[in-house]
């Protein structure tokens, strides 16, 4: 390829001094740029440096993204800028077209697609993140089934229950954990050995913490060997010779706890002298006397009676694992996890295929590196090494540490701080902000330098993310120039029960209140007649209209699709759904969080579970209150009262009962004697459909205005309903499913449910909406914290510090 240096001025990227430090450093480079502060820029930079001035073969550039949308928007910009020397220069041009410009993932499927067989997968193997799931689930109920009376598994199947062994533990273990590299190797015993390890360290240092006290305490007394002490402290020295005496290791302990819980050898301590000498001997007394140090020392005693069960638990997870890797390997798909795990694998015990991907790249970018884990740092680490060392300015990261928000797929920022330390990079900053205004950055930097303080500023946490100010765009920069007389808002409304709602006659909690009074906001800013005016974009991208209107405020009145609802978690998104349906506000949301939680699939799904067991008293109760039935209060607590199931119901009817109620029994009986005989044959789609149309719970919503929003959620149940038929599943899988989406086990994705083109309020999680932009941003619940105890597994891997 012929070198370009002098057919591009770099200049014309338009890098400001920050951007242009990092894009041409011939240093590894660790860069962190805040929000809108031009990273992709940058990246592009460094990337056009590399081929128009280092004259380096796009091919051998390999960018790496965290999703397809990333990696999509910087191939364009490449494309953009190179191609006019690419229509000169054919060999450029078909760099360009093979440049590795891809996501992590995507990149970790090539390497494990050539040596998938290794490891008895098909090159062609599957990514289906939900499927595992369901696997590691239906693989746990039947592996504690099988082996519920094995060693180790009874007891703990005895302690917290069947269900609760099943998904807490094994489903819950192996959904996280296990990979497809883990068949054979006992990871699990391998970690209860770690664990013992670090129990029988922690003994050894409770026994000589004992032994040093006992000793210290004989050695004070020997100092005045004549001392007329009084009765509490000979009774210290007594204790501290017979402690002397005791063994170092767990023997020791025990022998210390039964001395010290005889009655004779009790400690008064309110009969030990003032002195010097017996206040000394006092002190160390109290340690041994402390009763949570006595607490610790019956803990570790426990943990060693618990050993043996400890360790067939592991056992029984290890066969469990082998299992569930079997069964993935069948099925042969695997998740994003696995991916990068067999990825790593395959690079640090395959020298040949290490040398192979590694020579392949001379230089690797990465973008969103804070979102990244230990395990991709192995690999890109891997895949940069020149003997034993990390070959130098081969690595140039971008991250941002307080952006950190793919927890949940195991990201760990301290990776990303931890860089520079490790590879010896100088960190470079991108500070400068060119996506929001003055006003807003201002804001940003006195807000920010409060809530990421760590807790202790002299020496932070490494999972502790630091931020640092940005600095506004510049005033030369006229294309995102501020008009007159336009100036940002920032508002903050603190809910409270004493806080009265404008509407009269209305009753809410605090909680709902404040959905409804965002749901109102809302409908005001975009309807009233005092609206909400927005920069006009798209006038403003248009030069002449910009010149026409250069001395002019371009601004228009918001609408619906310009305000974006960004929340930390969709667990309480369905409450603000209620109300913009119920102020007839259109919305667009990529998860259903309020599908499951309302009365149409809850409905659906007690009618079924009815369907497969008559007995089921939980579904009766809910049938007799859907659209089916819709029995009186009274009637409803009259059956209750006498817990009678649907069986019970159908061997007779309680004479109490009103004629209506009695009717409305009778109509529920008879539909399940017609839909029992034909459910057996009837495809699941078909009988779905039935459900909806006969058990009137399409009816129920048409005939209420405020209800018909609910008639999407069809188009869900259908998608659901469509994808368990065409894996061969029936009823029973159907409840499963919904299940899991009703306890927020899985998350349901309504991009794949068929929908006409809707415009309106964007709700969205705030990992879904990084790298958008929308002029109105609604943040609600910001008083919540996250409850870091939240979470109910029986299960955790514990990691040595030895190599």
């Amino acid at each position: 390829m012929k070198p370009q240096q002098d057919s591009f001025d770099l200049e014309a990227l338009k890098l400001d001094d920050f951007q242009k430090k990092a894009a041409y450093t011939e240093d590894t480079a660790i860069v962190t740029a805040g929000a809108g502060a031009g990273k992709t820029r940058a990246l592009v930079g460094r990337f056009l440096y590399l081929v128009l001035q280092k004259n380096v073969d796009p091919e051998r550039i390999l960018a790496l993204t965290f999703t397809r949308k990333a990696a999509a928007e910087m191939f364009q910009r490449v494309q953009l800028t190179l191609s006019p020397f690419a229509n000169d220069s054919p060999a450029l041009a078909k760099s360009l077209v093979q440049a590795h410009i891809q996501t992590l993932d995507s990149f970790c499927r090539e390497i494990v697609a050539q040596t998938a067989t290794l490891y008895g997968y098909t090159p062609d193997f599957k990514i289906d993140e939900s499927k595992c799931a369901r696997i590691a689930e239906k693989t746990a109920y039947r592996y504690v089934l099988d082996n519920q009376k094995e060693n180790g598994l009874e007891s703990l199947v005895a302690t917290f229950g069947f269900e609760a062994v099943v998904q807490d533990l094994f489903a819950s273990f192996g959904r996280a954990n296990v990979e497809p590299n883990w068949q054979g190797k006992q990871i699990c015993r391998s970690s209860a050995q770690i664990g013992e390890q670090e129990f029988r360290k922690i003994a050894a240092e409770i026994s000589n913490k004992i032994h040093d006290i006992a000793l210290n305490i004989l050695e004070i007394a020997h100092r005045e060997p004549n001392h007329d002490f009084k009765e509490g402290t000979n009774q210290a020295i007594r204790m501290a010779k017979a402690v002397s005496s005791f063994s170092c290791d767990l023997t020791g302990l025990r022998d210390f706890l039964d001395y010290m819980e005889k009655p004779e050898n009790a400690l008064n301590m309110r009969s030990i002298g003032r002195n010097e000498t017996e206040s000394a001997i006092k002190e160390l007394a109290k340690e041994l006397k402390d009763k949570s140090f006595q607490d610790k020392i019956s803990q570790v005693l426990d943990f060693e009676e618990f050993l043996p069960t400890y360790y067939a638990i592991m056992n029984r997870l290890d066969e469990y694992a082998d299992m569930l890797c079997e069964e993935k390997c069948i099925a042969n798909i695997m998740n994003y996890k696995d991916l990068g795990a067999l990825a790593v694998d395959i690079l640090s015990k395959h020298e040949d295929r290490r040398i192979f991907w590694a020579s392949r790249f001379q230089y690797i970018l990465i973008d969103e590196f804070q979102d990244n884990n230990e395990l991709q740092k192995q690999l890109l680490f891997l895949l940069s090494k020149e003997g034993d060392e990390i070959r130098r300015g081969k690595l140039f990261f971008v991250g941002d540490e307080k952006q950190s928000i793919y927890l949940f797929r195991g990201a760990n920022v301290s990776v990303f701080k931890g860089l520079a330390d490790e590879l010896m990079a100088a960190p470079l900053s991108l500070t400068r902000n060119y996506r929001s205004t003055s006003q807003l950055i201002e804001f940003f930097n006195k807000l920010f330098r409060i809530v990421m303080q760590p807790a202790n500023p002299e020496n932070p946490q490494p999972f502790e993310a630091r931020y640092e100010d940005m600095e506004t765009r510049s005033i030369a920069d006229s294309d995102k120039e501020e008009p007159q007389g336009f100036s940002s808002r920032i508002e903050y409304h603190c809910i409270t029960s004493k806080t009265p709602l404008e509407e009269t006659g209305s009753l809410y909690s605090v909680r709902e209140s404040m959905a409804f009074r965002l749901a109102l906001w809302i409908r005001n800013a975009v309807e009233s007649s005092n609206p909400l005016f927005i920069r006009n974009e798209k006038q403003m991208q248009d030069p002449a209209a910009r010149e026409a209107n250069h001395s002019e405020t371009s601004l228009r009145k918001a609408e619906y699709s310009d305000i974006a609802v960004l929340m930390r978690t969709t667990s309480r998104q369905y409450e603000i759904e209620k109300y913009l349906r119920m102020l007839a506000i259109p919305f667009v949301s990529d998860t259903a969080a309020s599908l499951f939680s309302e009365e149409p699939i809850n409905d659906l799904y007690y009618l079924l579970r009815l369907l497969v067991d008559a007995d089921d008293l939980f579904a009766t109760a809910a049938v007799l209150r859907s659209p089916l039935c819709r029995i009186s209060n009274d009637g409803f607590v009259s059956i209750l009262t006498e817990k009678k199931s649907l069986a019970d119901l159908e061997a007779g009817i309680p004479k109490e009962l009103n004629p209506n109620d009695k009717n409305s029994v009778e109509r529920m009986i008879s539909f399940y004697r017609e839909l029992r005989p034909m459910s057996d044959h009837m495809p699941l789609m078909e009988l779905i459909a039935y459900l909806w149309k006969n058990a009137q719970l399409e009816a129920s919503i048409l005939c209420d205005e405020q209800r018909l929003p609910y008639l999407e959620h069809w188009n869900a149940i259908r998608t659901i309903a469509a994808s368990i038929e065409a894996e061969g599943g029936h009823i029973a899988a159907f409840l499963i499913s919904i299940r899991d989406y009703m306890q927020n086990m899985h998350m349901f994705d309504t991009s794949s449910v068929p929908k006409t083109e809707a415009h309106g309020v964007h709700l969205l999680t705030i990992h879904k909406s990084k790298g958008l932009e929308f002029p109105i941003v609604i943040i609600p619940w910001t008083e919540a914290s996250t409850n870091r105890n939240s979470g109910k597994e029986l299960w955790g891997i514990l990691e040595s510090d030895q190599e």
